[in-house]
């Protein structure tokens, strides 16, 4: 790439991490987040958690596979071999493998939370981590105006596909996207101005690992 050109995207780049998010902006940040997420789950907080999101199909695979990666953990499972395929060994590719909730699971997992709560806590950190990251891509990545980065999140979160398809929980898995997103562009910003090569390979392998999990 020519120098000029590359000199004037490091600009473009340099010039998007300008923004510091003031308290005023913070506080709506906050406001919206607390919105969207009573919105999204006011069924559940209204009984307390006693009904929770899913079904008797998929839900009860997604808990599964939550329970499996948690005895993962506790040495107690194979990593590659779910239970309910029992006798047939090596059948973590037969569904969707949930290893990132699963992490996130066994935390509650550990703090004594039943699993079926669990899984619904785990959606609740997705939908956290989708909406943060969001904007987060938005003013601190692309330099997008408050505002329109605040409105852009909501409406990532309340997709409405998403919202009708709640019960497969594994579609929630796209609010890894944005997240995703903000490593690749570190990772490209940092690949061109060639000045912290730590960083440049500090975020590649953060891309990767979030790819490949």
């Amino acid at each position: 790439m020519p120098n000029g050109i590359t000199e004037m995207h490091n600009s473009t780049l340099v010039q998007a991490d300008k923004p510091k998010n003031s308290l005023r902006e913070i506080l709506i940040i906050v406001f919206f987040y607390i919105f969207v997420i009573s919105f999204l789950y006011r069924v559940q907080l209204a009984s307390g958690f006693n009904i929770l999101t899913s079904d008797r199909f998929d839900g009860i695979i997604e808990n599964s596979l939550l329970e499996h990666w948690y005895n993962v953990f506790r040495g107690k499972s194979s990593w590659n071999t779910v239970g309910y395929f029992f006798p047939y060994s090596n059948t973590m590719g037969y569904n969707d493998s949930y290893f990132l909730y699963g992490v996130i699971s066994s935390i509650f997992r550990y703090l004594g939370i039943d699993l079926f709560l669990s899984a619904d806590l785990v959606n609740i950190c997705l939908k956290t981590i989708g909406y943060f990251s969001f904007y987060t891509l938005c003013r601190r990545c692309i330099g997008i105006r408050p505002f329109f980065s605040v409105t852009g999140s909501v409406i990532f979160s309340l997709g409405n596909n998403l919202i009708i398809q709640s019960g497969h929980a594994q579609l929630i898995s796209v609010a890894f996207s944005p997240l995703l997103a903000i490593f690749l562009y570190r990772y490209i910003t940092f690949l061109y101005s060639g000045k912290n090569k730590i960083k440049t390979i500090l975020f590649g392998c953060l891309s990767g690992l979030l790819i490949g999990s």
